[in-house]
């Protein structure tokens, strides 16, 4: 028991890793690569749902099938918004038109619910990948953990401080002033942020393949 969860994990937190590295690379074209790397990041999702939902069948914990009913939504209703925005985008004539058009329709409360989803999403895999390595004593599923909270702060950080950024760009084009070091910054804590979700997604990936359950009265223990 365990195979199916643990190759579904592997798959899950290896996508993401794929994603960005492609991102990074682009080959393609910056918009090709953008499309495909979100595409596997979406579907990671539903990998890195399914893995946990029966990891949560087999350990008896309802709180990990609660995450992974979670991630498999998250990945349906972004899966759904992402395939909208790109036929949005793809029609640059008509691009008046759809966005009047967009902001009537439910797209609109599809983007703020796929939003609220995958913040959902984030802070739920923090906390049940820091259970999941207590409970399982898998010290790879804690530095996911840690590194994944990490990152999605300073991920925070850097949007937060970009907006100020953005009147220090405008000034330095319209006096020829170079008084870009916020824009520095935030760029900066977004490439750290990036380096330490790709780190945090190997250590799952590891977790994952290491792990192992045998429930003894409904209570999970490794098997050494």
């Amino acid at each position: 028991m365990g195979i199916e969860w643990k190759a579904l994990g592997a798959i899950g937190y290896g996508l993401p890793i794929a994603s960005i590295v492609l991102i990074g690379m682009i080959v393609k074209g910056v918009q090709e690569n953008l499309n495909l790397g979100v595409f596997l990041w979406l579907t990671s999702l539903f990998f890195v749902g399914l893995a946990w939902y029966l990891l949560g069948d087999e350990s008896k914990q309802r709180g990990y099938k609660i995450f992974g009913a979670i991630a498999v939504i998250t990945f349906a209703i972004n899966g759904y918004v992402f395939r909208e925005m790109r036929a949005f985008t793809e029609n640059v004539k008509e691009a008046s038109v759809k966005m009047l058009d967009f902001t009537k329709t439910p797209m609109l409360w599809l983007a703020v619910i796929s939003l609220f989803l995958i913040t959902l999403f984030t802070l739920s895999e923090i906390i049940v990948l820091s259970h999941a390595s207590g409970a399982f004593n898998e010290r790879f599923l804690k530095w996911s953990a840690w590194m994944k909270a990490i990152a999605l702060s300073l991920m925070i950080l850097g949007f937060v401080s970009f907006m100020p950024a953005i009147g220090d760009l405008l000034k330095s084009l319209i006096l020829g002033k170079m008084a870009l070091a916020s824009i520095f910054l935030s760029l900066i804590s977004i490439l750290i942020s990036a380096i330490l979700y790709v780190t945090a997604s190997i250590f799952a990936t590891i977790g994952f393949l290491d792990l192992r359950v045998k429930v003894n009265k409904y209570k999970e223990v490794k098997v050494e």
